[in-house]
């Protein structure tokens, strides 16, 4: 982490937008956020509630052709319905 800062609270900023927690019980991270300044305090928000992606739709792989360039367009049966019967009898 280049550029890190522990704060005494226990709160450590990497200088990228992320905190990491050096503290292990809820009501540590709870006194450590409220001994906080509120231009840290609001620093925090802001990396806590930063959008992951902006604008970027994510794409999906296409199992249909996936499926067509392993197998072809034979059509497969349904292994687990047979299962099923052959169980049955």
């Amino acid at each position: 982490m280049d550029g890190a800062r522990l704060s005494q609270t226990g709160l450590v900023f990497s200088g990228e937008g992320s905190y990491l927690f050096a503290v292990s019980t809820v009501q540590e991270i709870k006194a450590a956020i409220a001994a906080l300044s509120p231009a840290e305090r609001a620093e925090l928000d802001r990396a806590l509630h930063k959008p992951s992606r902006v604008g970027k739709r994510l794409k999906l792989p296409d199992q249909a052709a996936r499926r067509r360039r392993i197998f072809g367009n034979r059509v497969l049966p349904n292994l687990v319905l047979e299962a099923r019967e052959s169980e049955r009898t």
